[in-house]
């Protein structure tokens, strides 16, 4: 089956006054040159984008949202309908620490299972996976019932959880970046860690 990476970058960044989370930068690079950098080592690469963002990395194909505002399920779908991939990792431009290691093991793990995840005691992260393809007809219901959230999708379908605690796994690779403060704190752990 065929395997790719979705970094989804067409959020609408509210809780940033707008400002849009793929350009913030950690260590003179953006999010998203960080991650693009990251996971250039896979085959099958896609930037899912809104029509009104123009980025552009070498080895990446552009997705261009298919909805509008309805956050990251319309990035997902409109990767799997412009592209022939089963399996598709997906993450959010907005967790800049994710690591390739993090996505081999995932696919280690995939078995037969059309989904899996990581997950704590309070979130299952759902904007650092893989989805596959049997998962598309599920979204696109969702989509026409207007219901745009991810998790009840993964309750309809046969999904592997991990426990974040149960493996050697960084936390703050899951560290999801929505406000100035989430901003400031990994700025600060970064700069902590480098030193």
């Amino acid at each position: 089956m065929k395997f790719g990476i979705c970094i989804l970058t067409g959020g609408k960044s509210s809780r940033m006054k707008s400002f849009p989370k793929a350009d913030l930068t950690l260590h003179n690079k953006t999010f998203l040159e960080i991650l693009a950098e990251e996971l250039s080592v896979f085959e099958n690469k896609y930037i899912s984008q809104n029509a009104s963002q123009s980025y552009h990395y070498t080895g990446y194909q552009n997705v261009i949202d298919e909805y509008n505002e309805i956050g990251p399920l319309a990035g997902i779908v409109s990767t799997f309908h412009q592209s022939d991939v089963d399996i598709l990792f997906v993450c959010s431009c907005d967790m800049p620490l994710i690591k390739k290691e993090l996505v081999y093991f995932f696919l280690s793990k995939l078995e037969d299972y059309e989904g899996i995840f990581f997950e704590d005691e309070k979130h299952t992260y759902t904007t650092a996976g893989i989805y596959t393809r049997n998962l598309l007809l599920t979204m696109e219901e969702q989509i026409k019932n207007q219901d745009y959230r991810l998790y009840p999708i993964l309750k309809r379908h046969q999904i592997k959880y991990l426990l974040v605690s149960d493996y050697a796994m960084d936390d703050d690779m899951f560290m999801n970046i929505n406000t100035p403060e989430e901003y400031q704190n990994i700025l600060k752990k970064t700069f902590t860690k480098k030193k």
